[in-house]
């Protein structure tokens, strides 16, 4: 086996692995893995976020979106609030009982990643993150060959990065903590 299907091999098996384990924890919130995505996302950005920008960050559908924060708002952990005069916009507020689940969710992703990552240099995570980021950008972009969706500014700004970076060290885009669609 090449090292790219090797890797590729270990990747899925994490990631079903992580979302498996990520699902049962949730399950003790009475949450789907989506909702408290969505919760940690608008705990993170600190400020309203319109639906549009909930959606691209979470890498789902506006009509996904819509369901999703409706069954938020069922469950009173966020509110829509109007955009201005723009009746076709709103922003997503997180609710009083919405904040402090998502610090819950928040708490449990932590002890989560500090469980899963024992033992693994910072160094090595860093690389990690970064090769990372490149494949996400590849497989963005490969969406987008397909015709179907566009590279989004921040694939934009890390593609740019990366093209225009001269030395071999600089040859990843540099990772963002805190700042991946979907982090678990």
């Amino acid at each position: 086996m090449d090292r790219r299907e090797v890797f590729t091999s270990e990747l899925g098996k994490i990631a079903r692995g992580w979302r498996t384990r990520f699902d049962n924890e949730l399950k003790g919130l009475n949450l789907t893995c989506s909702r408290a995505l969505a919760l940690a996302c608008l705990a993170r950005a600190g400020e309203p976020m319109t639906q549009t920008n909930l959606a691209m960050e979470l890498g789902i559908e506006n009509p996904s979106c819509v369901r999703l924060v409706d069954g938020l708002q069922s469950r009173n952990l966020v509110d829509r609030q109007a955009v201005g005069e723009d009746r076709r916009a709103n922003y997503v507020v997180l609710t009083k009982a919405g904040v402090l689940l998502a610090d819950r969710v928040a708490t449990m992703m932590a002890a989560l990643r500090n469980q899963f990552m024992r033992g693994i240099d910072p160094k090595d995570l860093s690389v990690a993150t970064r090769v990372l980021s490149v494949i996400a950008i590849n497989l963005q972009e490969t969406a987008v060959n397909a015709g179907s969706k566009q590279l989004t500014a921040r694939g934009k700004r890390r593609r740019a990065r990366l093209t225009s970076a001269s030395a071999p060290s600089s040859r990843y885009p540099k990772s963002q903590p805190g700042r991946t669609p979907r982090q678990f």
